[in-house]
This record gives structure tokens, sequence and C-alpha cells, in this order.
């Protein structure tokens, strides 16, 4: 498991107030005004991603600037193969699979990548959410701060609202209580009798267009636009273990602020593309259940990781880090592993003296070398073998 990395956890707010209704004031307000801002940027600046998500997020990827992103990637030796002439009709196909990926994730929230990509001025932010933390629920949140873009924002609204009413979705709108914050909200009719009706809500606020999939999410997003809740992605624990860690060792090594970042949060995650996926067959055992049962749900808390594009030489610098604490242990509880049951074979100890052995050629396309206590892996791996191959009589299969 490596360790991590990163410039800054949380990125800087980049857009300017958007409603300065000052005109009639005195000098002595507009320089309380301006002291104001420099000292507290959250104010009148977009508010950063993690402090509007929920601590219910299960994944999310934040990208700083989108045409930074592209820039960089294009200068990578897998950047300029996309761009080679010669590659030009697998890239297309590729491009269109990717796309139509991407499509499928926004189109939930009635946002394409082509939409994203013409008004984005700073922050984007993809996010899977289980609202009020309910595991049977799922939405998907798109935030795009599009500072300097009103005006395109504006037509890609209107080209959205034409193409729902196209797909046979229902208009209409309703205020965000206390607030005057219309929601945009397209219902569609459910696909059979057992399904429920589905809706995309759309909603601006200051300099960010937020896109959900689920009307009470949408409110709780935007209630979250002000005061200091509490609720945050931000003030989750394992998130801040992630991002400051990597945070610290970006500093440590003088890098960039990076590209992209991402987090996950493994069970919630796998909860969320269930759901996303329930009318698929699932093969063999309930792997949630595996997890839970022998350790490593409690045991793995979150991963997440910076990424840059053409940073020093490198195509792609990726730093990632999995947040696995000890587990908490009662006063009188007899064990003193740092994990429980098949999560004991997480051992990787620390070392310094990682390299690569004599017999390595130099012509790789990839290298990974890491210390493991395989020894101790092979007795604790017993349950985990057993939980899945056990059968349903409860005898274990496993031979040490």
């Amino acid at each position: 498991m490596s360790q991590a990395t990163r410039s800054s956890s949380i990125s800087a707010p980049k857009c300017s107030p958007t409603k300065r209704q000052y005109a009639l004031m005195g000098w002595f307000a507009l320089a309380t005004l301006f002291f104001s801002l420099v000292a507290s940027q959250t104010a009148w600046a977009v508010r950063p991603n993690e402090e509007l998500l929920p601590a219910t997020t299960k994944f999310c990827i934040l990208i700083s600037d989108l045409d930074e992103l592209q820039t960089n990637f294009d200068l990578t030796q897998l950047g300029q193969m996309v761009n080679d002439p010669l590659m030009r009709p697998f890239v297309d196909d590729l491009r269109r699979q990717l796309r139509e990926r991407i499509d499928e994730e926004g189109r939930s929230v009635g946002l394409t990548w082509d939409d994203v990509d013409a008004i984005d001025g700073g922050e984007i932010c993809f996010a899977q959410i289980q609202p009020d933390g309910d595991e049977d629920q799922q939405a998907t949140v798109v935030i795009i701060d599009v500072s300097g873009h009103q005006q395109q924002t504006q037509k890609v609204l209107a080209k959205i609202h034409r193409k729902q009413l196209e797909l046979g979705a229902t208009y209409s709108t309703e205020l965000v209580p206390q607030t005057q914050t219309q929601l945009k909200i397209y219902t569609f009719p459910p696909e059979n009798d057992g399904s429920q009706a589905e809706q995309r809500i759309l909603f601006l606020h200051e300099e960010q267009l937020f896109g959900v999939n689920h009307k009470q999410a949408a409110i709780a997003l935007r209630r979250r636009c002000e005061g200091e809740p509490t609720d945050r992605l931000a003030d989750l624990t394992a998130y801040q273990g992630v991002m400051q860690r990597i945070a610290a060792e970006y500093e440590k090594q003088g890098d960039p602020a990076p590209h992209l970042r991402w987090f996950l949060e493994p069970y919630g995650f796998t909860q969320v593309r269930q759901l996303l996926h329930e009318d698929e067959f699932q093969y063999g055992p309930d792997m949630l259940q595996v997890w839970s049962d022998t350790g490593f749900r409690e045991a793995i808390q979150g991963a997440g990781g910076f990424v840059n594009f053409a940073h020093q030489g490198r195509d792609v610098l990726h730093r990632s880090l999995i947040y696995a604490p000890p587990v908490k242990r009662n006063p009188n509880d007899q064990a003193t592993a740092k994990y429980n049951s098949a999560a004991r074979m997480l051992q990787f100890p620390h070392t310094s003296d990682l390299v690569p052995a004599p017999w390595i050629p130099r012509e790789l396309a990839s290298f990974s070398i890491f210390n493991w206590k395989v020894r101790d892996a092979s007795v604790f791996v017993e349950s985990l073998v057993d939980a899945i191959l056990g059968g349903d009589d409860g005898e274990g299969t496993y031979v040490d």
C-alpha cells in the first residue's frame, strides 16, 4: 500500500463575488468588506466541493482545472499517441466509448461531457453518495464552477431543458425552503410498475451549477452552501486521513497542485454500484457480507489519490493512500492485533531498502515492489477462503 502525497488538501476558491450592491455604502464599509474577503475567502467565493458533499459520499473525483488537465495530458506519450493521425480510427473509437461511459453517469443528472466542457470555469466534481446514509438509496452529484461562463451556462441549461422534454420528462420548479434558489426538476415516468419515477434536478447557486438525481440530496447540497454544516465530506475522518497525508507528501516533494484528486469508501461505493446495477445477476457469495464478516470493512475505511500529468519528466505522477487505522478495542479485549479475522493478513512493514533486484531488466512498462508478511497471511486468509468457498453447511475448505 503506497503512502500518499499532494500539495494542498482543499483547492483554493477560484471565483469572485457575483453580487455586489454596495454602491451607496461608505468607504469604511468598503474597507471592512475588503479585509473580510482577505481574511476569509468563504464569505463570497465558491465553496470547496468537499464542504458541499455530505459525509455519506462514497466516491468522488475532483478536477481543479479541466483545460490544464487536458493540456498536460496531451504532453504525455499517451497524449501524443492519441493525437497521432495513424492512431485516429482507434482513438476515435476509444473516445466514443469513454464519452458514452462518462455521459452515462452524467446523463443521470441531465448533463453530458460536452456540457461540462463548455461551461467549466474552475473545479469540477463528480460524486456518488448515499442520501441520509440510507444504504438502500444512491444519488449521483455533479458540481461545476461556472465562473466567467454565465452566458454559456444559460445556453446549456436551455439545451438540457429541451432535451429532457424530448425524452418525455415533465418539468416543474420548486424553491429550496428559506432560500431564493429554484430547483429545475425533470421527472420521468417509471419504466415499469415496480420502479420509481426518475428525477433530474438542476440548480444554480452563485457561481456553481449543481446536477443531482435525488431531490432531497439536492436540497441538502444547497443548504451546505451556507453556514457551517457538520455533515460534510471534509469532516470525514477517512477523507481527512487520506488527503492530509497525501498533501503533506506533495508539499515535501515540492510537487505542484494535482490535476485530479479522488476519494473512495470501498464498502459504500460497492453498495452504490450494486444499486445501480441491481438488475444484473450476481454470481457467488455476497462479497459485501464476506468483507464485513472477515474484518475488511472495519479495517479499510477509505482510499484516495492525487494525479498529475506531464510532471518533471514523468508522464503520470500518482500518489495514493489507503486509510486503514487500527481497529478500536475495548479495555477488556484480549486481542492485540491491528485488525480482526482475515484482515490480519494486511501486514506491510515499512522499510527503506525496497530496491529492484539485480535480475529485474530495464525494459519495463511497470514495476511494483512492497513488503508483505506472506507467511502470516497464509494463516489469516483461512476465514476469507472459507467464507467464499465454504458453502452453506459451514464446513471450512481451506487447508493450511
